[in-house]
């Protein structure tokens, strides 16, 4: 379980890291390390870019639907509430206290983030 969980966090990390600072930077940039923020971002942003490309285009990637952002979005979240494993910066810190706590908290932070940023597009939409 704990190798499946670190080529999960590699791939997804890979992943959201090569789109993100791509389109920040234009380049490839290093994955964050810790679960529990990293999977609250990447849920913040899967609903932003859900609610703001993709949502009113349905499920489906074939028709630019949300699809993709919610995989992605569950998977940071799936990540969160199990840990990081074995193999991970996490495990010789100790960081195994609640998961159930980790899990609730990055969807707490990631709803609270991404309403943040929803209600900043919308302000400045209006403007």
């Amino acid at each position: 379980m704990d190798i499946g969980l670190l080529l999960l966090r590699l791939t997804v990390g890979s992943v959201m890291a090569f789109h993100g600072t791509q389109k920040l930077f234009g380049w490839f940039g290093d994955p964050g390390l810790d679960g529990t923020l990293g999977a609250a971002l990447v849920f913040s942003v899967m609903i932003v870019a859900a609610v703001t490309v993709s949502l009113e285009k349905g499920v489906s990637i074939q028709n630019g639907g949300y699809e993709y952002s919610l995989v992605l979005g569950v998977t940071a979240l799936s990540i969160a509430f199990t840990g990081l494993g074995l193999v991970s910066l996490d495990a010789p810190l100790g960081h195994y206290l609640s998961r159930k706590l980790y899990g609730i908290g990055a969807i707490l932070v990631g709803l609270i983030g991404a309403a943040m940023t929803l209600s900043q597009r919308q302000a400045v939409s209006v403007k």
